[in-house]
């Protein structure tokens, strides 16, 4: 069961990475160094189904983005290996600071898939990578 969580303190403003959070939704391949081809298929109330290709793994999501709670879910749809979601999430804390960017991976496998070691180093590389590009975006 692939499931890797990982965060970082971001200098930037909840603002910034909100933003870059967003523009992954269209534009994948800015924050995440490993794709390789992305279209938007379906554009909904609330909702875009896109698909998407890293690698060698291929896949649709239905991505929804809750502005008030800073949380964009990218949902599998019909994958044949796995079924689950990603969750990308921006948090401040209560007593100030900087902002923690939080990734989630919470995929099941499917009966007979077996488990991809990649995805969890791609979901911090992803996270370093958008980390990079806030604090990049916060200096300019």
């Amino acid at each position: 069961m692939p499931y890797a969580r990982h965060s970082e303190t971001v200098v930037a403003s909840v603002q910034t990475i909100w933003k870059l959070l967003l523009d992954r939704i269209e534009n994948p391949a800015r924050t995440m160094p490993d794709v390789d081809y992305s279209e938007i298929l379906v554009r909904g109330e609330g909702f875009v189904i896109r698909r998407m290709k890293a690698g060698a793994l291929e896949l649709t999501e239905r991505i929804t983005a809750d502005q008030e709670a800073r949380k964009v879910v990218f949902a599998l749809v019909d994958h044949p290996a796995y079924r689950g979601s990603v969750e990308n999430l921006v948090t401040t804390s209560p007593a100030g600071g900087y902002p923690t960017l939080t990734f989630t991976l919470d995929w099941t496998a499917r009966d007979g898939a077996g488990d991809d070691p990649d995805l969890p180093a791609a979901l911090v590389r992803a996270v370093k990578h958008t980390k990079k590009l806030a604090e990049k975006a916060q200096d300019g």
